[in-house]
């Protein structure tokens, strides 16, 4: 199991010394993944005949419309999965939120804590008013390690990560959500190939060797839990 980075910073003072051994190792696994941004490259995979994405304001969201769509695209694929719950790591505003929940009438949680890296409770404001129409949406206002250590919302069939973008953080998202992501169900990371998150594409480069590819249109890795990751 890979280790949750916001576990270290609870558990441990900042200098003590397997904190600052961890941070070091993070800073290192980014600086690397940097450096071999172009090594990390994962084929490009389209999906033809989609439909158009739900309007949403572009505002509040770094998705774009042909991103949205390839996410909207995903749930469906998984709306056959019974009561699996849709899952969001990382809600900022709710613009994608309200999208994925307007799109289904399965059970969407959204996880954020909505503390640090920008995020205030001025934006969690704003996310609850871009829900609040929105009675499937359920917000756990924890980090993404306590959400997935005290989960009671059973299987998921389909998980959007789009929070912290560092390689440790991500890294450990994968492994943890997918661990409650059912044989077939499909997991979605944001900013793949953005060399400024250069830590979130060798993570989802690392993950294929458990995956399937599903698409990558660009930015966006959409992989597929197969049986030997069951």
């Amino acid at each position: 199991m890979v280790i949750d980075p916001f576990s270290i910073k609870k558990k441990y003072y900042r200098w003590y010394p397997l904190r600052v051994l961890f941070v070091a190792k993070s800073r290192f696994d980014d600086k690397w993944a940097r450096l071999n941004f172009k090594r990390y490259n994962i084929p490009s995979k389209e999906l033809i005949g989609l439909a158009s994405p739900p309007e949403f304001d572009q505002r509040q969201t770094a998705v774009s419309p042909k991103l949205m769509q390839y996410l909207i695209a995903a749930l469906k694929h998984t709306e056959h999965m019974g009561n699996a719950v849709v899952v969001e790591v990382g809600s900022y505003k709710g613009e994608t939120t309200r999208c994925l929940a307007q799109s289904t009438n399965r059970k969407v949680i959204a996880v954020d804590p909505y503390f640090g890296y920008g995020a205030t409770e001025e934006t969690c404001k704003i996310f609850r008013n871009n829900v609040v129409d929105c009675n499937n949406v359920s917000h756990l206002k924890k980090t993404s390690g306590d959400a997935w250590r005290n989960w009671p919302f059973g299987s998921i069939s389909f998980v959007f990560i789009d929070v912290l973008h560092d390689y440790a953080n991500v890294s450990f998202d994968i492994d943890a959500w997918s661990q409650k992501l059912i044989t077939g169900g499909l997991l979605a990371l944001h900013d793949t190939a953005n060399s400024g998150f250069a830590g979130s594409r060798r993570a989802a480069y690392y993950a294929l060797r458990r995956f399937e590819l599903w698409a990558n249109p660009g930015n966006l890795v959409i992989l597929q839990k197969s049986q030997r990751d069951a």
